[in-house]
Protein backbone atom coordinates (compact mmCIF):
# COMPACT_ATOMS: atom_id res chain seq x y z
CA UNK A 1 0.00 0.00 0.00
CA UNK A 2 2.89 2.36 0.67
CA UNK A 3 4.38 4.18 -2.33
CA UNK A 4 7.86 3.40 -3.57
CA UNK A 5 8.80 6.90 -2.50
CA UNK A 6 7.87 6.17 1.12
CA UNK A 7 9.79 2.89 1.07
CA UNK A 8 12.97 4.41 -0.33
CA UNK A 9 12.79 7.93 1.15
CA UNK A 10 15.64 7.48 3.63
CA UNK A 11 17.80 5.91 0.94
CA UNK A 12 17.24 8.88 -1.34
CA UNK A 13 17.76 11.86 0.98
CA UNK A 14 21.52 11.36 1.22
CA UNK A 15 23.91 11.33 4.16
CA UNK A 16 23.11 14.91 5.10
CA UNK A 17 19.38 14.22 5.13
CA UNK A 18 19.80 11.10 7.22
CA UNK A 19 22.06 12.89 9.70
CA UNK A 20 19.47 15.63 10.03
CA UNK A 21 16.68 13.09 10.59
CA UNK A 22 18.67 11.29 13.28
CA UNK A 23 19.53 14.50 15.13
CA UNK A 24 15.97 15.77 15.44
CA UNK A 25 14.57 17.67 17.29
CA UNK A 26 17.88 19.51 17.78
CA UNK A 27 18.70 19.74 14.07
CA UNK A 28 15.35 21.15 12.96
CA UNK A 29 15.22 24.76 11.72
CA UNK A 30 12.04 25.24 13.74
CA UNK A 31 13.38 23.39 16.76
CA UNK A 32 11.54 25.73 19.13
CA UNK A 33 8.19 24.84 17.61
CA UNK A 34 9.13 21.17 17.46
CA UNK A 35 10.01 21.12 21.17
CA UNK A 36 6.64 22.75 21.92
CA UNK A 37 4.83 20.15 19.82
CA UNK A 38 6.70 17.29 21.53
CA UNK A 39 5.97 18.78 24.94
CA UNK A 40 2.26 18.96 24.20
CA UNK A 41 2.16 15.31 23.15
CA UNK A 42 4.12 14.25 26.24
CA UNK A 43 1.66 16.18 28.42
CA UNK A 44 -1.24 14.21 26.93
CA UNK A 45 0.32 10.76 27.25
CA UNK A 46 -0.29 8.51 30.25
CA UNK A 47 2.57 8.54 32.74
CA UNK A 48 5.64 6.30 32.35
CA UNK A 49 6.25 3.38 32.34
CA UNK A 50 3.28 3.07 29.98
CA UNK A 51 3.90 1.27 26.69
CA UNK A 52 3.80 3.58 23.66
CA UNK A 53 3.78 2.80 19.93
CA UNK A 54 5.30 5.50 17.72
CA UNK A 55 3.67 5.09 14.29
CA UNK A 56 5.67 6.30 11.31
CA UNK A 57 8.69 6.70 13.55
CA UNK A 58 11.22 7.36 10.79
CA UNK A 59 14.72 7.27 12.28
CA UNK A 60 13.23 6.87 15.75
CA UNK A 61 14.22 10.17 17.36
CA UNK A 62 10.85 10.44 19.12
CA UNK A 63 10.83 6.74 20.01
CA UNK A 64 14.23 7.17 21.69
CA UNK A 65 13.03 10.30 23.47
CA UNK A 66 10.02 8.39 24.79
CA UNK A 67 12.35 5.71 26.11
CA UNK A 68 14.49 8.40 27.71
CA UNK A 69 11.33 9.66 29.47
CA UNK A 70 10.75 6.21 30.96
CA UNK A 71 8.22 4.77 28.51
CA UNK A 72 8.37 1.25 27.10
CA UNK A 73 8.56 2.45 23.50
CA UNK A 74 8.15 0.75 20.14
CA UNK A 75 8.62 2.39 16.76
CA UNK A 76 7.17 1.18 13.46
CA UNK A 77 7.94 2.52 9.99
CA UNK A 78 7.41 1.26 6.48
CA UNK A 79 10.94 2.24 5.35
CA UNK A 80 13.52 -0.49 6.12
CA UNK A 81 16.41 2.01 6.00
CA UNK A 82 14.71 4.19 8.61
CA UNK A 83 14.35 1.27 11.01
CA UNK A 84 17.96 0.21 10.39
CA UNK A 85 19.11 3.72 11.30
CA UNK A 86 16.82 3.88 14.33
CA UNK A 87 18.07 0.59 15.71
CA UNK A 88 21.75 1.37 15.28
CA UNK A 89 21.65 4.91 16.68
CA UNK A 90 21.79 5.40 20.45
CA UNK A 91 21.40 9.10 21.30
CA UNK A 92 21.09 8.67 25.09
CA UNK A 93 23.51 6.73 27.26
CA UNK A 94 22.02 4.15 29.59
CA UNK A 95 18.52 4.30 28.10
CA UNK A 96 16.61 1.05 27.40
CA UNK A 97 16.74 0.29 23.68
CA UNK A 98 13.30 0.73 22.07
CA UNK A 99 11.85 -2.00 19.89
CA UNK A 100 11.83 -1.10 16.19
CA UNK A 101 9.65 -2.84 13.60
CA UNK A 102 9.45 -2.55 9.81
CA UNK A 103 5.82 -2.48 8.72
CA UNK A 104 2.85 -0.54 7.42
CA UNK A 105 0.47 0.85 9.99
CA UNK A 106 -2.42 -0.03 7.68
CA UNK A 107 -1.41 -3.71 7.94
CA UNK A 108 0.05 -4.07 11.45
CA UNK A 109 -1.40 -6.78 13.68
CA UNK A 110 -0.59 -5.70 17.25
CA UNK A 111 -3.34 -6.84 19.61
CA UNK A 112 -4.00 -4.99 22.91
CA UNK A 113 -0.32 -4.41 23.43
CA UNK A 114 -0.05 -0.66 24.09
CA UNK A 115 -1.32 1.95 26.51
CA UNK A 116 -0.85 4.71 23.94
CA UNK A 117 -0.20 5.15 20.22
CA UNK A 118 1.29 8.32 18.73
CA UNK A 119 1.19 9.70 15.19
CA UNK A 120 3.64 12.61 15.23
CA UNK A 121 3.38 14.29 11.80
CA UNK A 122 3.04 10.86 10.22
CA UNK A 123 -0.63 9.96 9.73
CA UNK A 124 -0.72 12.26 6.70
CA UNK A 125 1.81 9.95 5.02
CA UNK A 126 -0.61 6.98 5.10
CA UNK A 127 -2.68 6.07 2.07
CA UNK A 128 -5.66 4.82 4.10
CA UNK A 129 -5.80 6.57 7.46
CA UNK A 130 -9.06 4.85 8.43
CA UNK A 131 -7.43 1.42 8.10
CA UNK A 132 -4.47 2.73 10.10
CA UNK A 133 -6.72 3.97 12.91
CA UNK A 134 -8.66 0.70 12.93
CA UNK A 135 -5.41 -1.20 13.49
CA UNK A 136 -4.38 1.30 16.16
CA UNK A 137 -7.61 0.66 18.01
CA UNK A 138 -6.84 -3.06 17.95
CA UNK A 139 -3.31 -2.40 19.18
CA UNK A 140 -4.52 -0.43 22.22
CA UNK A 141 -5.48 -1.89 25.53
CA UNK A 142 -9.00 -0.95 26.75
CA UNK A 143 -8.95 2.70 27.79
CA UNK A 144 -5.72 3.38 25.91
CA UNK A 145 -5.25 6.57 23.91
CA UNK A 146 -4.29 7.45 20.35
CA UNK A 147 -2.68 10.89 19.98
CA UNK A 148 -2.20 12.54 16.60
CA UNK A 149 -0.41 15.81 15.86
CA UNK A 150 -0.87 16.48 12.15
CA UNK A 151 -0.87 19.32 9.60
CA UNK A 152 -4.19 20.63 8.31
CA UNK A 153 -5.35 22.24 5.10
CA UNK A 154 -2.70 23.46 2.72
CA UNK A 155 -0.02 20.96 3.71
CA UNK A 156 -0.25 18.91 0.50
CA UNK A 157 0.00 22.01 -1.66
CA UNK A 158 2.96 23.28 0.33
CA UNK A 159 4.72 19.90 -0.06
CA UNK A 160 4.60 19.65 -3.85
CA UNK A 161 8.39 19.86 -4.15
CA UNK A 162 8.86 17.03 -1.63
CA UNK A 163 6.29 14.94 -3.50
CA UNK A 164 7.87 15.55 -6.91
CA UNK A 165 11.42 14.95 -5.65
CA UNK A 166 10.88 11.83 -3.54
CA UNK A 167 7.45 10.47 -4.47
CA UNK A 168 6.25 10.42 -0.87
CA UNK A 169 2.63 10.63 0.25
CA UNK A 170 1.74 14.15 1.40
CA UNK A 171 -1.89 14.81 2.38
CA UNK A 172 -3.89 17.36 4.32
CA UNK A 173 -4.94 15.75 7.61
CA UNK A 174 -7.25 18.15 9.51
CA UNK A 175 -8.01 17.29 13.13
CA UNK A 176 -11.76 17.24 12.52
CA UNK A 177 -11.23 14.67 9.75
CA UNK A 178 -9.21 12.45 12.10
CA UNK A 179 -11.98 12.72 14.71
CA UNK A 180 -14.58 11.61 12.15
CA UNK A 181 -12.45 8.63 11.13
CA UNK A 182 -11.79 7.73 14.75
CA UNK A 183 -15.47 7.69 15.58
CA UNK A 184 -16.21 5.52 12.56
CA UNK A 185 -13.70 2.84 13.54
CA UNK A 186 -14.93 2.72 17.12
CA UNK A 187 -13.00 5.07 19.40
CA UNK A 188 -15.14 5.87 22.44
CA UNK A 189 -14.11 9.45 23.10
CA UNK A 190 -12.38 12.14 21.04
CA UNK A 191 -10.91 15.53 21.98
CA UNK A 192 -9.16 18.24 19.98
CA UNK A 193 -6.40 20.57 21.17
CA UNK A 194 -4.44 23.29 19.38
CA UNK A 195 -0.98 22.34 18.19
CA UNK A 196 1.47 23.88 20.61
CA UNK A 197 3.84 24.95 17.83
CA UNK A 198 1.01 26.97 16.25
CA UNK A 199 0.19 28.64 19.57
CA UNK A 200 3.88 29.23 20.22
CA UNK A 201 4.30 30.93 16.85
CA UNK A 202 1.55 33.38 17.83
CA UNK A 203 2.94 34.02 21.29
CA UNK A 204 6.69 34.00 20.69
CA UNK A 205 7.22 34.23 16.93
CA UNK A 206 9.02 37.27 15.58
CA UNK A 207 7.81 39.29 12.59
CA UNK A 208 9.62 38.64 9.33
CA UNK A 209 12.15 41.37 8.45
CA UNK A 210 10.57 41.63 4.99
CA UNK A 211 7.18 42.66 6.42
CA UNK A 212 6.16 46.34 6.32
CA UNK A 213 7.09 48.21 9.47
CA UNK A 214 3.46 48.85 10.40
CA UNK A 215 2.73 45.12 10.25
CA UNK A 216 5.78 44.31 12.37
CA UNK A 217 4.60 46.79 15.01
CA UNK A 218 1.12 45.29 14.89
CA UNK A 219 2.45 41.78 15.42
CA UNK A 220 4.45 42.96 18.43
CA UNK A 221 1.33 44.44 20.03
CA UNK A 222 0.32 42.34 23.06
CA UNK A 223 -3.41 42.75 22.38
CA UNK A 224 -3.01 41.56 18.79
CA UNK A 225 -0.87 38.61 19.92
CA UNK A 226 -3.51 37.64 22.48
CA UNK A 227 -6.28 37.83 19.88
CA UNK A 228 -4.33 35.71 17.40
CA UNK A 229 -3.53 33.18 20.13
CA UNK A 230 -7.20 32.88 21.09
CA UNK A 231 -8.12 32.36 17.46
CA UNK A 232 -5.49 29.63 17.12
CA UNK A 233 -6.60 27.97 20.34
CA UNK A 234 -10.35 28.04 19.78
CA UNK A 235 -10.77 27.78 16.02
CA UNK A 236 -7.66 26.59 14.22
CA UNK A 237 -7.41 23.42 16.35
CA UNK A 238 -10.12 21.85 14.19
CA UNK A 239 -7.78 22.16 11.24
CA UNK A 240 -4.14 21.81 12.31
CA UNK A 241 -4.52 20.37 15.79
CA UNK A 242 -3.81 17.58 18.22
CA UNK A 243 -6.41 14.82 18.53
CA UNK A 244 -6.72 12.49 21.52
CA UNK A 245 -8.96 9.43 21.06
CA UNK A 246 -9.70 6.84 23.74
CA UNK A 247 -10.24 3.14 23.13
CA UNK A 248 -13.47 1.80 24.67
CA UNK A 249 -13.24 -0.08 27.94
CA UNK A 250 -15.52 -2.79 26.60
CA UNK A 251 -14.42 -5.23 23.89
CA UNK A 252 -15.58 -4.97 20.33
CA UNK A 253 -13.73 -3.35 17.45
CA UNK A 254 -15.57 -2.48 14.28
CA UNK A 255 -14.58 -4.60 11.32
CA UNK A 256 -14.22 -3.39 7.76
Amino acid sequence: MATEGELSYFDNIGEGGRAHALAKPFSDDDRGGLFLEVGAVLSLLPNPPASVLDCGCGTGWLTWLLSRCGYASTGIDVAPRAIQLAGSYEPYAGVPHPRFVVGEVEEMTFDREFDAVVFFDSLHHTVDEEAALRNVLRALRPGGVCITSEPGRGHAEASVEELETYGVTERDMPARHIVDDGRRVGFANTRMYPRADSVGARLYGQPAPSEPRWKQMLRRNSVVRSALTIRTTEYAKRDSGIVVMTAPLATGIKSK
